[in-house]
């Protein structure tokens, strides 16, 4: 499904939503971000077979969820630095200043991280999901901290940190985390990150020897107007085209507003094969018109700090179900028409070496969801 999509997603230019994805028969956690806006929620979710643990679900704001039709104006010169954090030998990992490196020795931790939902404010802290998987009883010496950095050195990094709690026994759990998009260190110090491409990790520590525990392969960041760029009113063409990895197809039910996925993780141009096994962490929905534009978006209807997290097995086909709800980047009520689904799942490899990056499987949903 995800083969040839950039020309599938340049013919197509239109049609349809789909809410978040839910795992059948296993544990789901939600943390609420903002319990005074619960009117008006609607939840669908992702099943996964065979998944060893799910833990979240997304929250749907039909009525008063923020949009973005474009990028914020950008902020005064004086608020925007102009000079990055450099690279400094002596940063401890997960601090201002490290030079990101994957750890030396297998580790019993596996972690993963993915962008959340637009905050409510374009210039807010920015949500991100956070996944932990676990081979081990032993708990972990530190918790695990987010940071983005650009060419290979960190140059914002959250100030909390996602803990897993006192125990850790073996399996799959996520959480939500914020990260600042301002510097964290340097001539500049705690103002904006300037427009620009950026990527996230997680990174797990040893706090006592500053060894690398554990790195999560990479998730890109796209900064403007110093905030996360938004999809919502852009062409289809910022819809990434996949990497070819994971393959996700599906077609629209007979009722407009579900329909049963496939996941299917090969060997690829990557490199993962054998009994490697993906974190699953998230999953992104956008729907487009007859026009080729972006007018609902999942990351916009979320109000909740959340992940679907569980583990897909290299060379396998999983089948999924979900559903959906209409409703455009401002939570209205589509107008009347024929609209295109995209669905966007994410994995994290865990048996890769080095530092690497997210896979990312896009498919166009066949059939069309039409509004009457």
């Amino acid at each position: 499904m995800s083969t040839d999509l950039r020309t599938a997603l340049h013919d197509v230019a239109a049609r349809a939503p789909l809410g978040t994805l839910e795992a059948a028969a296993l544990h789901r956690r939600v943390r609420r971000r903002r319990a005074a806006r619960a009117a008006a929620q609607g939840t669908a979710g992702l099943g996964l077979a065979g998944a060893i643990a799910v833990t979240a679900t997304h929250g749907v704001d039909l009525l008063g969820g923020p949009t973005y039709p474009a990028a914020p104006a950008p902020l005064p010169a004086d608020e925007v630095a102009s000079t990055l954090p450099a690279a400094d030998d002596a940063a401890e990992p997960g601090t201002c200043g490290w030079q990101v490196r994957a750890p030396e020795h297998a580790s019993p931790w596996h972690l993963g991280v993915n962008l959340g939902h637009y905050p409510q404010h374009p210039r807010s802290s920015l949500p991100v999901g956070v996944t932990v998987e676990s081979t081990t009883s032993q708990r972990m010496p530190a918790p695990v901290r987010v940071v983005a950095e650009r060419d290979g050195v960190v140059v914002a990094a959250s100030s909390d940190a996602f803990d897993t709690g006192s125990s850790m026994v073996p399996g799959t759990t996520s959480g939500g985390h914020h990260l600042a998009l301002v510097t964290c260190g340097g001539p500049d110090d705690h103002l904006a990150l300037p427009d620009g491409s950026y990527t996230l990790h997680a990174v797990l520590a040893d706090p006592s020897t500053g060894e690398v525990l554990a790195l999560s392969p990479g998730e890109p960041l796209v900064v403007a107007g110093n905030a996360r760029a938004p999809w919502c009113g852009a062409g289809v063409g910022v819809v990434p085209e996949g990497d070819g990895t994971l393959e996700v197809g599906g077609t629209v039910g007979a009722d407009g507003r579900s329909a049963d996925l496939t996941l299917t993780w090969g060997a690829g141009e990557r490199g993962w094969e054998g009994d490697e096994e993906a974190l699953l962490l998230d999953e992104r929905v956008v729907l487009v018109d007859a026009a080729g534009r972006i007018v609902g978006d999942s990351r916009t209807w979320s109000e909740e700090t959340s992940s679907v997290a569980g583990t897909l097995a290299a060379g396998r086909t999983t089948s999924i179900s979900v559903q959906w709800t209409t409703a455009s980047c401002s939570g209205d009520a589509l107008p009347a028409g024929s609209y295109t689904a995209y669905a966007l799942v994410t994995l994290a490899p865990t048996g890769a070496e080095g530092v690497t990056s997210n896979v990312l499987g896009v498919g166009r949903l066949g059939g069309e969801v039409v509004v009457p």
